[in-house]
């Protein structure tokens, strides 16, 4: 039963990451279907990320409350509705339209799938089942890059998005009917003050905003545009580029969870996987790269640097307690979705506001270097922001015998 559940829930966050990626390897259908400059290009993609960002704080409450089940089985139709939507679209609006309903569909995802493991698995393995679920997440990432570009070349967008929105739908159903949590669980509302009260959390909210997040925020839309418009390369060898980041970015979630299980600490992963983020914003601005092994040793260290950072979320669990361990992960994931929305949107203004002769296409190299520059920036707050987490592990934290909030004297 506890596999069965995992399975079905993963699956649909693997979905969901598909969801998340794949406008970075359609940028050049919707551009030329919908006729959007990068500033709405960048709305329209970063239009999942903001109301999956305010539905954050309420997928962590109905983890908490209402269980992984239903959090996650009714509103995945509303995602698999929109995706239907958004590959009928014939203008702007309407796709905008199509990618918030996804957005709000798929925000119960990760926080429940997370709520799900913390019933079923024990604390002082935790860390390796939550690097192994984003490493399986991640495989809709690495879909949505190379074998998308693959499958474009036979299919068009439309389909593809009005067929995984179908699917979404029938596995929302399967997922209502079979998903079950241990029988001598109660849920319970989380203590919404206590957490947000905690410094930690705080920090860590930050923390995934400027590091994670500014991570999606260049994979999932500006990675694929910079090397096809600056080196005119085809769409599937960009899309390989993206593949390894992606790749990266699960390896490293799964090394962070073993390797902070065994250390029993948490703030030390996630520190050095803010330096690798840091250190591949600013090879990728400064040093003299070119497609192939120098841009794929740079991506993959974005990668496995945001996999690193990862760790937060199991921070967040530790500090906050077995019964508001739901809504302590869905604060943090907070930060990250809307540094991905705000950090995408921004990356395009940026574009346009240095090159605006290019309006949409063949930008300049000033201009790709300003919105790297941007993502540097972002990712040094982000360093200092996980130097500054409470730290937690089996360590620092004992596991608390029942489902309530654990108490501990905060480090800085």
């Amino acid at each position: 039963m506890r596999w069965t559940g995992f399975a079905l829930l993963v699956m649909a966050f693997v979905m969901g990451f598909f969801h998340r990626m794949a406008p970075a390897v359609v940028a050049p259908d919707l551009q030329s279907d919908l006729g959007v400059d990068a500033t709405r290009l960048g709305l329209l993609a970063a239009s999942y990320y903001y109301l999956y960002t305010l539905m954050q704080p309420v997928s962590g409450w109905a983890a908490d409350s209402l269980g992984p089940r239903l959090a996650v089985g009714l509103l995945g139709m509303v995602g698999g509705v929109g995706s239907i939507v958004f590959g009928l679209a014939d203008s702007f609006a309407m796709a905008s339209l199509g990618r918030l309903l996804v957005g709000f569909g798929t925000a119960f995802l990760f926080v429940g799938l997370m709520k799900y493991n913390s019933l079923w698995f024990a604390p002082s393995v935790y860390g390796r089942v939550a690097g192994l679920t984003l490493l399986i997440g991640n495989l809709g990432a690495v879909l949505a890059a190379g074998p998308l570009a693959w499958v474009l070349g036979f299919a068009d967008w439309r389909s593809i998005f009005v067929g995984l929105g179908m699917a979404g739908i029938v596995l929302s159903v399967v997922i209502i009917a079979s998903v079950r949590v241990p029988a001598d669980y109660t849920h319970t509302r989380p203590e919404v003050r206590k957490v947000l009260a905690i410094t930690g959390v705080r920090w860590g909210m930050l923390a995934m905003f400027c590091t994670i997040g500014n991570v999606f925020a260049f994979s999932g839309l500006w990675s694929l545009p910079l090397l096809q418009d600056r080196f005119d390369l085809p769409r599937a060898a960009a899309s390989s580029h993206v593949t390894v980041l992606m790749l990266g970015l699960a390896s490293g979630a799964l090394s962070a969870g073993y390797l902070s299980d065994r250390l029993g600490r948490r703030r030390l992963v996630a520190l050095l996987g803010a330096a690798a983020i840091v250190s591949a914003y600013a090879g990728l601005l400064v040093l003299p790269w070119t497609p192939g092994w120098s841009a794929m040793t740079l991506f993959v260290l974005l990668g496995v640097g945001g996999g690193w950072v990862s760790v937060i979320y199991a921070n967040a669990k530790e500090l906050a307690g077995g019964a508001s361990a739901g809504f302590a992960m869905s604060v943090v994931n907070t930060g990250l979705f809307l540094g991905a929305a705000l950090v995408q949107s921004g990356f395009g203004w940026v574009l346009d506001w240095v090159d605006p002769v290019a309006a949409g296409s063949d930008y300049s190299m000033l201009a790709w270097q300003s919105g790297l520059g941007l993502c540097l920036g972002v990712s040094v707050i982000g360093a200092v922001a996980c130097w500054r987490l409470t730290d937690s592990g089996a360590r620092l934290v004992a596991p608390s015998a029942t489902p309530s909030f654990v108490t501990r004297t905060e480090q800085t």
